[in-house]
């Protein structure tokens, strides 16, 4: 469509949607500076996650800890989430997203598929279990895009209020890292 169209006013009005996206206020995170903080952290990648909350903790452990009470990963889902809430929230995600998620996970992350798992019936979760091998190897990528799928998913329950997160107890919590 922009065939006929001269370069030099492609660029003007390129310039000026871009003026104008920029001249709508964006509205503000709510809450207090470790809530906002963690927030935006949230949706960040873990490894940007982790060296953000390691350079808060250089600099100020204090806020560090009110940042990390307000991220939710998908580490923390075994220590925030009632095992009777599992079976719902694998109904509120694709099945092959979760499966991906599932069968992605290594290391430490093994906790939350093991505790996702025995949320769930037995032959549902063995079913789970033999669709994960055949899934073979996942990437780094694709495991840490559907665990934060399925992260947006319960997020999103708590928001709507179909479901409620147990609060943090204590300054320690899990390892923040998916460690896809």
């Amino acid at each position: 469509l922009t065939g006929g169209i001269e370069l030099e006013a492609l660029q003007r009005i390129g310039k000026a949607l871009i003026q104008a996206a920029d001249a709508v206020p964006q509205p503000p995170l709510k809450g207090k500076a470790g809530e906002k903080v963690g927030a935006i952290l949230n949706f960040s990648a873990s490894s940007m996650r982790d060296s953000v909350l390691a350079g808060l903790d250089d600099d100020d452990a204090g806020f560090a800890g009110e940042v990390r009470k307000t991220i939710f990963t998908w580490a923390h889902i075994p220590h925030r989430v009632d095992a009777r809430d599992i079976a719902r929230i694998t109904r509120e995600v694709e099945g092959p997203m979760l499966l991906k998620a599932l069968a992605g996970a290594r290391g430490d992350a093994r906790t939350t598929v093991d505790f996702i798992l025995g949320g769930i019936s037995s032959r549902l979760a063995e079913s789970m279990r033999e669709e994960m091998e055949a899934l073979g190897k996942i990437s780094t990528k694709d495991a840490e895009e559907a665990m934060d799928a399925v992260v947006a998913a319960i997020r999103r329950m708590e928001a709507a209020g179909d479901l409620f997160l147990i609060a943090p107890e204590t300054e320690e919590e899990p390892d923040e890292s998916p460690a896809p």
